[in-house]
């Protein structure tokens, strides 16, 4: 055994050495003057690559941009006759992902080349990979700045003149036009909104920030609508009204978006009174438009803001209310309408909903609101079965959005009339979830409760027939294949709500 050991570690040994010494590192690039075809480990970094060309040549600067999957890229130049003149290294041995990498390679003038880039998986140089190929310090020559697709493209292109003064841009709408130019090379044009030497198009308000950057909002950091982000004040910085001392303050923004017209608010109480309707005043698109109100400290007030097309507030626009200076809106994803109250008694609706736990309760009204949140899943039981008047119950999952109506509405649970003419729904509940509560009837104090009735029973093997996904405790009910009352299709099992 040991005999044999030391002559498989010598038969190892030497074909080791022998590898090593037909593996040759060097530059593989033929375009560098260092190429040497024994080479067959590539190392781009071991290249020399030309920085002056001979006559009727001209040095080429070839820039390639890797996105991702950088494995699956390699180029190279090819001339009319198929030989390679410029390559890159071999796949998947020096690319890395989103780097760029420049090489260069002497090209002849007056003759017809090819860019061929590859993606040996077929889904072309992904993220925004690219090449370019320029001369005379910036002369773009070929580029491709898009996603190259597929397995690759194929790019033709000619070098005219190796007489670098003869190039420059064409385009007398570039900063760097050369109308003495003969040959195209790359144009320089300033960013969008500014002009060839730095300065905005538009600065109407002189800030140095071009008109079409600005942006608008209030600028005042003292007050509660305060845009850390806004260039420009808009007019929209709400200041304090000063209300008396038996009055709150109410303060509201509309930013309108692309459809001004759509858009209109009322501010009524709970009693009917409208205190502020707007309807027609927004007829400016990406408009701001404040509005500020002292109202009786007494008050139930209900923001309701509409939309007439149904598709509500949006590219850029939007809304905020604000409540004695609490952001109590702001800008809500709504179609025809959207609501908020202030100031309104507890249990008014969900923004003033009742924190409960389990038990009896009786309301404080005919319309009344709580919020439980569940701490054991299961089945729970709600019902109004012991008041004395007729009632409906009402469950939500969400209170931001909700519009609220006399039907079900939004609900994920609802009844009206079980148990006589009261009501009981037996809601599934999720651990740790809120659910809204609202109690409602034809009297003013309805007795109602909450109770826990334990975990969904059922069948929790998911061999059987009748398994129940949502079983948390088996009640061996189960049956299995086989049976008679196995069914042969899918089953609905319908949950007592």
């Amino acid at each position: 055994m040991k005999y044999f050991f030391t002559f498989f570690s010598i038969i190892f040994f030497n074909i080791h050495l022998f590898a090593q010494d037909n593996d040759i590192e060097g530059c593989m690039d033929v375009a560098a003057l260092n190429y040497n075809d024994n080479n067959n480990i590539s190392n781009p970094d071991l290249c020399d690559y030309p920085t002056d060309c001979s006559d009727n040549q001209q040095l080429t600067m070839i820039d390639v941009s890797i996105g991702n999957w950088s494995s699956e890229i390699t180029w190279d130049i090819m001339n009319m006759d198929g030989d390679i003149i410029a390559n890159s290294p071999p796949l998947n041995t020096f690319y890395e992902d989103y780097q760029i990498y420049t090489t260069y390679a002497c090209i002849n003038v007056n003759e017809t080349y090819f860019f061929n880039s590859y993606d040996s998986y077929g889904d072309g140089w992904n993220d925004n990979g690219s090449f370019q190929l320029s001369i005379c310090n910036g002369g773009v020559i070929v580029a491709n700045n898009i996603n190259i697709p597929d397995y690759g493209v194929v790019e033709e292109f000619t070098i005219s003149s190796e007489n670098c003064d003869l190039y420059g841009c064409m385009d007398d709408t570039a900063c760097n036009y050369d109308g003495m130019a003969l040959f195209p090379s790359a144009c320089i044009y300033p960013p969008i909104y500014y002009d060839c030497t730095g300065n905005c198009i538009n600065d109407i308000n002189g800030d140095g920030i071009c008109d079409e950057l600005d942006v608008f909002g209030c600028t005042d950091e003292q007050v509660i609508n305060f845009d850390e982000f806004a260039t420009f004040d808009d007019g929209s910085c709400l200041y304090d009204l000063n209300c008396n001392g038996n009055e709150i303050q109410i303060d509201i923004i509309i930013s309108t978006d692309s459809y001004p017209y759509e858009t209109s608010f009322t501010l009524n109480d709970n009693e009917g009174v409208v205190w502020a309707s707007e309807d027609e005043i927004f007829t400016i698109d990406y408009s701001a438009y404040p509005f500020q109100y002292c109202l009786p400290i007494d008050g139930c007030y209900i923001f309701t803001l509409y939309d007439s097309y149904g598709d509500g507030i949006f590219s850029g626009g939007g809304v905020q209310v604000y409540y004695e200076e609490n952001l109590v809106l702001d800008n809500p994803n709504f179609q025809y309408n959207s609501s908020i109250t202030m100031n309104c008694p507890p249990g008014y609706d969900c923004n003033t909903a009742i924190d409960i736990d389990l038990g009896s309760y009786q309301t404080g009204n005919n319309d009344y609101w709580y919020i439980f949140t569940a701490d054991l899943n299961g089945q729970y039981d709600i019902n109004t079965c012991e008041s004395n008047c007729n009632t409906v119950i009402y469950i939500y999952d969400y209170c931001t959005g909700l519009v609220v109506s006399d039907y079900n509405d939004g609900t994920v649970y609802y009844n009206d009339d079980l148990c006589g003419l009261q009501s009981q729904v037996f809601p599934l509940m999720e651990e740790g979830d809120s659910y809204y509560i609202r109690i409602k009837g034809d009297c003013e104090n309805i007795d109602w409760e909450l109770n826990y009735i334990g975990p969904v029973q059922g069948c929790t093997d998911n061999t059987a027939c009748n398994f129940n996904p949502i079983a948390e405790s088996d009640d061996g009910s189960c049956i299995y294949p086989g049976d008679p009352d196995c069914v042969n299709g899918p089953d609905l099992l319908v949950m007592p709500f």
